[in-house]
């Protein structure tokens, strides 16, 4: 089993099939690791939200599909991390302001935003603790940081 280092790595390089390979084999092994977990996640997203760009062989169902599961099984279990609400909330308000109802099966209408308001009110400190070292995530959101 790869680290999350090595996984990293793999990220970086646009290497997916293996690092999702990779992060669905630890997450095996540590069911509710926070950090296996956002990342797998990203991942997921990222790939159904940038699948014209990004080459790739992933089914884009399957994805979403995994996915979703994976927030329902988690989602209590992180009810108070701040880190996790932030990054879940980001990912599920992107979708309902840019793709409609795309996750009205599960989520209620703005439920990104609350997981980002609750978010805000457990931290008074950014909620991504860092960036560094994680992955396409950290390069996303670092990215991103001045425009959220």
């Amino acid at each position: 089993m790869k680290s999350l280092e090595e996984i990293s790595r793999l990220e970086l390089v646009e290497n997916w099939e293996e690092a999702i390979d990779n992060l669905e084999e630890r997450l095996v092994h540590f069911p509710m690791e926070k950090e296996t977990i956002l990342r797998l996640m990203f991942l997921y997203w990222y790939l159904i939200i940038e699948h014209g760009p990004i080459k790739h062989n992933l089914n884009l169902n399957e994805l979403e599909t995994k996915m979703k599961a994976l927030f329902e099984r988690t989602k209590s279990y992180f009810s108070s991390d701040a880190e996790y609400l932030w990054i879940m909330g980001y990912m599920i308000r992107f979708y309902e302001r840019d793709s409609g109802d795309w996750y009205e099966p599960i989520f209620p209408n703005l439920f990104g935003e609350e997981l980002m308001k609750k978010a805000k009110g457990l931290s008074s400190e950014y909620p991504l603790k860092t960036l560094e070292n994680r992955g396409y995530m950290g390069k996303y959101f670092q990215d991103m940081i001045y425009e959220i």
